[in-house]
Order: C-alpha cells, then structure tokens, then sequence
C-alpha cells in the first residue's frame, strides 16, 4: 500500500505594521523589514542585503519592496485601507521571504489595531477580519519575470495586536506556560503598544476577558515622529520638507546628528524637543483610553515605541514591564497563536 505523503506546513506570525512588517518562526528568530515599497520597478540590486530586496506582482501590477526606495508608498494614505490593500499582501509576503520562508507552505496570524478588530459591543468584526484573510489570498509572484519561489499561505488567521503580545507573556516558544503565566491570568493587567501609525490600548480582566471600555487605539506612535522632524528640520535647514528624506530622519533619531550637503550637523536638541512632544501625546492618547492607571497589576508596554520611548516610559510608568525585544511582541504572540491556540 501507498504511503501517503503529507506536505509539512510551518508556522509564522506576521506583525503586519504601518512602519515596518515583524515576522517570528517556530524558533522563536525574529526578522524586520521596513514597510517600504514603491509602484513598479524602481531599484537594481547591487547584491547587497538581497533578502531585504524584491520585486512582486499583484494584481497586475509591480511592486519594489527595499528600504530604500524613493517617494515610498504611504500605508497611512492608501486609496484602500492599508489591511486590506495590495501593499499590505506585497509586505507580508517580502517578510516572509526575508524570514527565509521562500517554498515553504506557511500558516500565519496576522493583525488588527484594537479599534479594528472589536466593535463597540466586544464583538469581533468578522467582517473586516474576513475581508483581510481573503486579502492575503491574492495571487502573489516574485522577481522581475516572476521566476522566484514565494511562501505558500495554507492559511491565515488575524488577531488583535495587543492582545498578540498579551498571549506571548501566557505561553512560551514551545507552547508551555510561562512563569508568569497564573498571574497575567488571574490579575488585571494593561497591554500598550506603541506602533507606527498606532497606539494600542487592551485591558483585560481576570480570566483573560477583555475590558471594552478601557480598550482602544489612537492615532498615534513612532511614525509621527518621523511627520514632526521632517517638518522641524525642513524649517531649520530652509528647504522642503520633502527634500528630508527618511535616511536623515533615522540617522537624526540614532544619531541626533544629520547630513546636509555633507555637512554632518548635531540636532539634538531638535529631537529631544519633538521626541518629548510625542511622547506627551502617546500619554494623553493613553490616558483616555485607559483612565487612571492606578489599579492596573501588570502593566506590559511593547511595540516599537517601547524602544524610542524606553527611558520615558521608565521614568512616567513606575514598575512597568518592557519585554525583551518588545517590538517583536506581538508578532511572537502570533506565531504562538498560529501554531498552538488557532
């Protein structure tokens, strides 16, 4: 008798942001690309960094995926809504080729903002989580003449981010509870998660239920950042702010130093000035989603504006906890999901 032979599926969560696309693997290896792409072919590879470079077509159309691409498409400002775009399909397939996924039957999670994921009545919106699911089902092909290998998706679910990075305190790489795991569960506990384009607020009670009424999202994070010091260092340099590009944001923001015709020029001050301001906004957005926080047990901040913000949110949020490499919390809780819980 015939031996039948079952094709192997992996597993990947795919933090699927406005700023950047998170992918985690089953060993727990984190991989990060910028959410950076432009309509058609618009680079030619050097061979330098080719597993962060790629060319797609979807839906008729090419697309170039590399950190840097001029005049980068805007995931905030999409004729269709970024989690349901073209675009959207494009990153999360380039980061599951950076994460080495290339032939590989994948199952995934992706994710929502909380606003996105719950309607008011704490409901999910399966609406909106169905038409994102069929999104990632577009026919996706790699290279200039389509040649390449792309993961195959045998599946996708879609979680709300926030609660991803709750779900990856509960259990670790091997699907086993954590230490921490009885007490997250059994305590009230805060989960913020400052994003690109976002900042993401859940709640939840003891026995893993959502508080609906301290939970939400703002319109704010890291990529408001990048909005302010390009419009401040515009002015100071007297020139447009479109001639600011993302590379001088990012070295003024590492470096506080920025190149103007080769001319390495400190701007510190600017950036302690405009990281302050946003970080004052984030704590506003906060607050009104959450209230006071003083009855809060754990309260866990992630995302990647735990990093920008680390020393701030220390200082304003007594006895928080950072998790290591938050910014790939959410995306490791989706892997966790994709593979044990889903």
């Amino acid at each position: 008798m015939a031996t039948k032979v079952t094709e192997s599926i992996k597993y990947a969560g795919v933090d699927d942001g406005f700023f950047s696309i998170k992918v985690v693997d089953e060993e727990g290896n984190c991989f990060s690309i910028p959410s950076c792409a432009s309509h058609d072919v618009v680079i030619g590879d050097m061979g330098n960094e080719s597993d962060k470079s790629f060319i797609f077509e979807t839906n008729g159309r090419k697309y170039t995926v590399d950190e840097s691409v001029p005049s980068p498409l805007d995931t905030r400002n999409l004729a269709q809504p970024y989690p349901l775009s073209d675009l959207n399909r494009v990153l999360v397939h380039a980061g599951l080729l950076c994460a080495r996924f290339a032939g590989e039957n994948v199952q995934v999670t992706t994710g929502l903002p909380v606003r996105d994921y719950y309607l008011p009545t704490t409901l999910r919106n399966e609406d909106l989580i169905n038409k994102k699911i069929e999104n990632l089902k577009g026919e996706v092909a790699c290279g200039i003449n389509n040649e390449l290998p792309i993961a195959t998706i045998v599946k996708s679910s879609v979680c709300s981010e926030g609660i991803a990075a709750y779900i990856d305190l509960l259990i670790d790489i091997k699907g086993k509870p954590t230490a921490e795991a009885e007490s997250l569960k059994n305590d009230l506990t805060a989960i913020v998660d400052i994003g690109g384009h976002t900042t993401d607020v859940a709640v939840l009670l003891p026995k893993m239920k959502i508080d609906i009424r301290r939970s939400g999202s703002a319109s704010v994070g890291v990529l408001s950042l990048y909005d302010e010091l390009q419009r401040v260092l515009a002015a100071k340099f007297n020139t447009n702010p479109g001639n600011i590009t993302k590379r001088q944001i990012e070295m003024a923001i590492t470096c506080e130093k920025v190149l103007i015709s080769r001319q390495e020029v400190d701007v510190s001050e600017i950036v302690t000035a405009q990281k302050s301001a946003l970080f004052e906004r984030i704590v506003m957005a906060v607050n009104q989603i959450l209230g006071n926080d003083e009855d809060i047990e754990h309260l866990v901040i992630v995302g990647g504006g735990a990093i920008v913000f680390d020393k701030n949110l220390k200082d304003r949020y007594k006895g928080c906890i950072i998790p290591e490499n938050p910014e790939f919390s959410n995306a490791r809780g989706m892997m966790k999901l994709a593979k044990y819980l889903q």
